[in-house]
C-alpha cells in the first residue's frame, strides 16, 4: 500500500537509528518490546531488499541473534516473521 511505500520511506532515512532501537528493545523484558523489535526488522529487512543491501540485513540479523539466542521467545518471534540469517 502506499502508507506502507511512505512508512519504508521515512525509515529508510534512518536506518542506523532504527538498528539501535531494536537492539534497545530487544534488551527488555516485556513481550511488547520484543513484538517491536522483531515488526521493525521486518521492516529493515524489507528495505534491504528495496535497496540490494540484504547480505549486510543478515550479517546484522546473525550477530543479533547469536548475542540474544538464550531469549527463546524472543527467537520464536524472529521464526515467526522468517527473519533467519
Amino acid at each position: 500500500t502506499a502508507a506502507r511505500v511512505r512508512h519504508l520511506d521515512a525509515l529508510s532515512l534512518k536506518i542506523p537509528q532504527t538498528w539501535t532501537t531494536v537492539e534497545a528493545l530487544v534488551l527488555e523484558t516485556q513481550r511488547a518490546a520484543s513484538t517491536e523489535a522483531a515488526r521493525l526488522l521486518v521492516d529493515l529487512r524489507e528495505i534491504a531488499v528495496r535497496n540490494e543491501a540484504k547480505p549486510e540485513f543478515t550479517r546484522r540479523l546473525g550477530a543479533l541473534r547469536d548475542r540474544h539466542a538464550w531469549k527463546i521467545a524472543f527467537m520464536k518471534l524472529l521464526a515467526d516473521r522468517r527473519l533467519r540469517s
